[in-house]
């Protein structure tokens, strides 16, 4: 019996039908940009959002994402990722916040 409720939560958790911050399965590519912008010191997130895709009315995945974030000066900027995006798929978290810094730098130097 609890082997299958243990199985039946990591299911859950790999569809993204539970989100506890997992950077892994559906969720893992939003959870993990996240996750990386609320350890970064130089930016604050001020909210999220979330596109996903629904098949077969009980599966869903993600087709894209953003988060705004606000830096000391109170400036935000808006990042959106989409689904297949190459950094993505890169497995270095250094290199993942320095292009989420480097855009949000952009944003805010003109003004977005």
């Amino acid at each position: 019996m609890i082997v299958a409720i243990g199985m039946l939560y990591t299911s859950q958790l790999y569809f993204g039908t539970v989100d506890v911050g997992q950077e892994f399965g559906v969720l893992g590519d939003y959870n993990r940009v996240k996750n990386l912008v609320e350890e970064t010191e130089e930016l604050e997130l001020v909210t999220t959002r979330i596109r996903r895709r629904m098949h077969f009315d009980f599966y869903a995945t993600v087709s894209g994402f953003g988060v705004t974030v606000q830096n000391a000066s109170g400036e935000t900027a808006v990042i959106s990722f989409e689904s297949g995006m190459p950094i993505l798929e890169e497995s270095n978290r250094e290199e993942l916040r320095e292009v989420i810094i480097e855009e949000a730098d952009r944003q805010f130097d003109s003004g977005f």
